[in-house]
């Protein structure tokens, strides 16, 4: 949940801050090149800022869920007996911290093949005996 706010509110954070250069957009001869160069050069930042604070948005929504999907991952370690949960949980939180750089996402991806081991190898407890009536 906290990572689809994140996303949206990233989303809305882009459009408000690339409103004030959009009626320049519009006016731009987009076939002549001098132009085009002479337009970004001016306004780099217009363009860079508006991506940097929906990127760090988005970074900041994942820290903040992973927090909460950690709790739950060393919930679910502590009462299957599974630890290979609580090993992800915790390369999640790195790989979500170090997302700031972009490499995070690599680690974050390695921790979802570690939560599937974690299941796969997770022991399944026998049946009771229904007795017979």
């Amino acid at each position: 949940m906290i990572m689809i706010v994140g996303i949206v509110a990233a989303v809305l954070i882009f459009v408000i801050l690339i409103m004030p250069i959009a009626p320049e957009l519009a006016k731009l001869d987009w076939t002549n090149t001098a132009a085009v160069r002479e337009f970004i050069r001016k306004n780099l930042w217009s363009f860079l800022g508006p991506i940097i604070g929906a990127y760090l948005t988005v970074v900041i929504s994942i820290i903040i869920s992973t927090v909460f999907f950690r709790k739950s991952l060393d919930a679910l370690s502590a009462r299957s007996g599974e630890k290979m949960f609580e090993k992800a949980g915790l390369i999640w939180l790195i790989g979500a911290v170090l997302s700031i750089i972009l490499v995070g996402f690599i680690i974050i991806w390695v921790s979802w093949i570690l939560i599937a081991a974690g299941f796969l190898s997770m022991k399944t407890s026998a049946e009771t005996p229904q007795p017979s009536q």
